[in-house]
C-alpha cells in the first residue's frame, strides 16, 4: 500500500499536465486517508479468547442436558434454564460488540483505545457469569457488567458512527 502511495505521489510531482497531477494526487491522498488497518489484528485476538468462554459457557449447557435428559428446552429445570440464559446472553451481545469494535480498528482508532474496549469486554462477560453462575446471583456485580457491555458497544457505535460521518 504504501509503495502504491509513494509511487503514485512520485508520478502527480513528475508529470507536466495540471489535469493529471490534480487526479494522481487526489487518488494518492485518498489512497493515504483510507490506508487504515483492512484487516483487524487487535480485535481477532480477543475474539479468540472470547470464543473459549463460549465454548466453556456451551460445554456447561450440553453437561446440564446429559445430566437431566432433557434434548429440547428446559423442562423446567432452574439449573439448565440459568445456563441456557447466560450462554444464550453471551452470544447475544458479544458478536455485536465485536463487530463494532473490528469496525473501530479497521476504521484506524488508536491502538490503545481497542485494546482497552476489547480487554473491558472480556472482563465484562466474564464477570457477568460469574455474576449468574450460582442460584443466588450477585445483582451488584450483574448491574455493572451489563453496563460495561452497553457503555463498550455505544462507544464503539459512536466511533463508528463519528468516522462515517467525519466528525473524528
Amino acid at each position: 500500500m504504501l509503495q502504491k502511495l509513494s509511487k503514485l505521489l512520485r508520478v502527480c510531482y513528475s508529470r507536466r499536465s495540471q489535469f493529471f497531477c490534480n487526479f494522481e494526487c487526489s487518488r494518492a491522498f485518498t489512497l493515504y486517508r483510507w490506508s487504515y488497518a483492512l484487516v483487524p489484528i487487535i480485535v481477532p485476538a480477543y475474539a479468540a479468547l472470547l470464543a473459549f468462554i463460549y465454548i466453556f459457557l456451551s460445554s456447561r449447557v450440553i453437561q446440564s442436558r446429559v445430566v437431566t435428559r432433557i434434548g429440547i428446552g428446559t423442562g423446567g429445570h432452574r439449573g439448565l434454564e440459568r445456563r441456557m440464559r447466560i450462554h444464550a446472553n453471551f452470544a447475544e451481545y458479544v458478536p455485536l460488540a465485536l463487530l463494532l469494535l473490528a469496525f473501530m480498528e479497521m476504521e484506524g482508532r488508536p491502538g490503545w483505545l481497542v485494546h482497552l474496549l476489547c480487554a473491558a469486554l472480556v472482563v465484562a462477560r466474564i464477570g457477568h457469569v460469574i455474576a449468574l453462575w450460582e442460584e443466588k446471583e450477585i445483582l451488584w456485580l450483574r448491574i455493572a457488567t451489563v453496563s460495561a457491555t452497553f457503555f463498550i458497544m455505544a462507544a464503539a457505535a459512536v466511533s463508528v458512527l463519528a468516522r462515517a460521518l467525519q466528525l473524528w
